[in-house]
């Protein structure tokens, strides 16, 4: 069995896979992530343990004593210049975040490129993979609650989250919240322009994180939502790895 962990900016998510599938997965707020050790103990003890962590050294302390019971090292992930067929061209491959890294290498399995990899979870992050397999860059955008966040806190307009997408909005609450929708939109969308005209094909997207219900119905590219899919990159890995 492979434990896998995708330690982001606020959550914790995690996965019990074995034999081509999730035995259970699930997500925990940073600050109720003991609570995690109970939950894996219920299962068998994992021959591999997977982890992306992009939450911090005191993340991977906590998540290091959890894990202490069992006789599988962790393998913390980071990025490489190439791998799983995967090519890294960020300047320097180490300062890719990991999440990022294993979210191009399972897009790499599931969708032949050129396609981007959105994930839209705290931060709005938005790479392209061209037809060869190459990560040639991406972007990092403020994810819609961070968006919105920053546009109400301290003013009238704090349930601005209420709001509705409309196109050409007529209120304040929806105003806010358009733009922010459309910002996001608008960063998958640019990007989709840019990657077709260097790939010279169409492109299309994958897309996951928890916000990603929300943008996919108002997309107007070609998009594909793959759930977990950092923690699908990690079991890439781990397989490689076996």
């Amino acid at each position: 069995m492979i434990l896998a962990i995708d330690a982001g900016n606020t959550r914790v998510k995690w996965g019990c896979h074995e034999q081509g599938k999730w035995l259970e997965t699930g997500v925990v707020a940073h600050s109720d992530v003991t609570q995690l050790a109970a939950k894996w103990r219920s299962f068998p003890s994992p021959d591999w343990i997977m982890i992306s962590n992009v939450a911090g050294e005191g993340m991977q302390r906590s998540l290091a004593q959890l894990l202490g019971e069992f006789s599988a090292q962790p393998i913390w992930v980071k990025p490489e210049r190439e791998r799983a067929g995967v090519k890294n061209s960020y300047d320097d491959p180490r300062r890719l975040g990991s999440d990022r890294w294993c979210a191009l290498i399972a897009a790499g399995q599931v969708q032949p490129g050129p396609v981007l990899v959105a994930n839209a979870g705290t931060a709005l992050t938005v790479d392209a993979l061209t037809a060869k397999g190459e990560f040639i860059g991406g972007l990092i955008v403020p994810g819609l609650r961070l968006m919105l966040q920053s546009l109400t806190t301290g003013t009238a307009h704090a349930h601005a989250s209420h709001g509705e997408f409309n196109v050409f909005p007529t209120n304040t609450l929806d105003a806010i919240y358009s733009g922010a929708m459309q910002a996001a939109l608008g960063s998958i969308e640019r990007m989709a322009t840019a990657l077709a005209a260097r790939e010279k094909h169409p492109v299309s997207c994958i897309m996951s994180g928890g916000a990603a219900n929300l943008l996919l119905p108002h997309l107007s590219v070609p998009v594909r939502e793959v759930k977990h899919l950092v923690l699908q990159g990690l079991i890439v890995l781990a397989e490689q790895t076996m």
